[in-house]
């Protein structure tokens, strides 16, 4: 079972998890989820590497920003968590709005060795939040794993329950940081994978081809799946993540 610790930075208190040893990887979770969401996923991968995965700020255990946070934001704030932490050069992975912050902080520091983003919030999208939310919704009936995706809404809902005087801060973040994208993509010197979804519903599997000509040293791979393929075949995600750090 991983450890779980609390750190505070900018006076907010962050909850992460940590398992495994070897060389440092960073994960950042999907938007409405929590670190413990990717659980399975992060046990394969702890098997080969330590595996550091906070609750993003808003999500989780971690407390939410007074204010709106973008991905610029968010970047920032784990560039200082990584300093605070003291880890150097580690490897960084996210999915969905994680995805987004990871290419963010990627993009603010050479002091990575590679970075990898699956489905992620990184191209600029504008979108009423009852629509991304209908998207999300039509996208899970379309799961032919009825129990894993029953999972996956339990872990969201848990997370609206835990705290709901700050769930409309915390959409707000997931609002802005679409709306945004990440900040400066060229920037990233870092090798980077990027994986998507075939059939993601929520966002466009297009956004892959725009990110990857903005990325000096990124390689895209389009798979089979929804957007949240990565938590329904967590041996198959770890597989490729694999492959790609080998």
């Amino acid at each position: 079972m991983p450890k779980q610790h609390t750190i505070r930075i900018r006076g907010i208190s962050v909850r992460y998890l940590d398992i495994g040893q070897g060389d440092p990887l960073i994960f950042f979770h999907g938007s409405g989820l929590d670190a413990r969401s990717h659980l399975p996923l992060l046990e394969i991968l702890s098997k080969h590497y330590r595996v550091i995965a906070p609750d993003l700020p808003g999500f989780g255990r971690s407390e939410t920003p007074e204010k709106d946070w973008s991905l610029r934001e968010y970047g920032q704030f784990f560039h200082e968590f990584l300093e605070k932490i003291k880890i150097t050069k580690p490897i960084l992975l996210g999915f969905s709005l994680g995805g987004g912050v990871a290419l963010d902080l990627a993009s603010r520091t050479r002091n990575i060795s590679k970075v990898i983003a699956i489905d992620p919030a990184a191209i600029p999208l504008s979108l009423p939040f009852r629509t991304l939310v209908f998207k999300a919704v039509t996208e899970s009936m379309h799961v032919s794993d009825i129990k894993s995706s029953a999972k996956l809404s339990y872990r969201i809902i848990l997370n609206l329950l835990r705290n709901p005087f700050r769930t409309p801060g915390a959409y707000r973040n997931i609002r802005t940081s679409l709306e945004h994208g990440c900040g400066k993509p060229e920037s990233i010197s870092a090798p980077a994978l990027i994986l998507w979804g075939t059939e993601d519903w929520i966002l466009p599997p297009e956004h892959g081809k725009l990110l990857h000509k903005k990325i000096p040293h990124a390689t895209l791979e389009y798979v089979r799946g929804h957007h949240n393929w990565c938590i329904f075949e967590p041996e198959r995600a770890a597989r490729r993540i694999r492959e790609f750090l080998s």
